[in-house]
């Protein structure tokens, strides 16, 4: 399993998406919802989240970066913007 590099107190969103990533019957399902290909969902939270899901476990890929994950949330919950410390169940 590979990690998620840390953003400036962003360990709270790594470990949300790891959990999720690895709950395999519900990331097939996510990723059977990806909007592959589609310019107008670029930018969206759940194409962000899909390319998260397929980075773990990638041994290929090293650290993955999350910051336009957390760029597409902060578009729709600005009070993640900023280093400021937030629980997982905040961002969930």
């Amino acid at each position: 399993l590979q990690g998620f590099r840390n953003l400036g107190n962003t360990c709270y969103m790594s470990s949300v998406v790891s959990v999720l990533a690895l709950l395999r019957p519900f990331a097939n399902d996510v990723l059977g919802a990806c909007p592959e290909g589609d310019p107008a969902e670029e930018g969206s939270v759940l194409a962000a989240f899909c390319r998260a899901i397929r980075c773990v476990g990638d041994k290929n890929r090293g650290v993955h970066d999350l910051s336009d994950l957390r760029a597409a949330v902060i578009r729709k919950e600005p009070h993640f913007q900023g280093h400021e410390q937030h629980d997982a169940h905040e961002f969930y």
